[in-house]
């Protein structure tokens, strides 16, 4: 915050364990905004050379696990702290989320949405620590839905199976 002389930080991390962390500290004013995704999407995304890639089973752990520590941050957390925001709600129905998201920080992010709306990308800030924004430093949304079309008809039905208690808590249809 001194760095960027901004009244707020956006930590883009994966990690429920950071935000717990944060929330411990006084001097921070902790919102978390969980975006999560379809299991199925994040199966395939990992399975792709772009990240550290990993086996289907080895994703559906990492997604269980995930996701089990931040079903506990909605149980442990008071509704004024934390927001569920669905990936594909994000970059398909743009305008909800973002006034969703504006009115859960109580900040007017209509700059941010026109940004979105022009398909402009959105300037990163300092980064801290290793991050995939480092290298791009702008991030635009964009719908990856590939996993739809690669991934076979059993393959969705049983990686939904595997992560349902997430996929019905998240709202996700096989």
């Amino acid at each position: 915050a001194s760095v960027s002389k901004k009244n707020y930080i956006v930590d883009s991390s994966k990690f429920v364990n950071r935000a717990l962390l944060l929330g411990k500290s006084e001097k921070i004013n902790l919102k978390i905004i969980y975006n999560v995704r379809d299991s199925r999407g994040v199966i395939n995304s990992f399975g792709k050379t772009v990240q550290t890639k990993k086996k289907p089973i080895s994703s559906i752990l990492y997604y269980c696990v995930v996701n089990l520590m931040s079903e506990l941050l909605f149980l442990t957390l008071p509704k004024s702290k934390i927001i569920r925001i669905r990936y594909e709600d994000l970059v398909l129905k743009q305008q909800n989320s973002i006034e969703r998201i504006s009115k859960f920080l109580e900040v007017d992010l209509s700059d941010v949405l026109e940004l979105i709306k022009s398909d402009s990308n959105i300037e990163v800030g300092p980064i801290i620590e290793g991050n995939r924004m480092v290298k791009d430093r702008k991030i635009a949304l964009a719908y990856d839905d590939e996993w739809l079309k690669k991934l076979g008809y059993y393959k969705r039905i049983s990686y939904y199976i595997l992560t349902l208690p997430f996929m019905i808590a998240n709202k996700y249809k096989i």
